[in-house]
């Protein structure tokens, strides 16, 4: 978890979750909800993400949807750095 404070965003908030929802499969909904959690956060950073993900599975359209939420949260910490750099690192 503290290797994921480490590692910085550095595209900007719009791109990034434009970048997640892709690769992780979110709602336009989900993307917007967990785009305004990391805004207000302001932790641009993996553990941001993850927080911003799992923030929004608090107002899912259902339980399962709120598990798989919280599961792609986990994702967020263990994901390998090269998918982190399709993510979150400029290109």
């Amino acid at each position: 978890m503290r290797n994921s404070t480490e590692r910085p965003i550095e595209v900007s908030a719009e791109e990034l979750m434009d970048r997640a929802r892709k690769h992780f499969g979110l709602t336009l909904a989900e993307q917007r909800q967990a785009l305004e959690h990391l805004l207000i956060d302001e932790d641009l950073t993996a553990y941001g993400l993850m927080n911003a993900i799992t923030r929004t599975a608090h107002n899912p359209a259902s339980y399962d949807r709120a598990s798989e939420l919280e599961s792609i949260g986990s994702k967020v910490l263990s994901m390998p750095q090269s998918t982190w750099k399709e993510i979150a690192l400029a290109r």
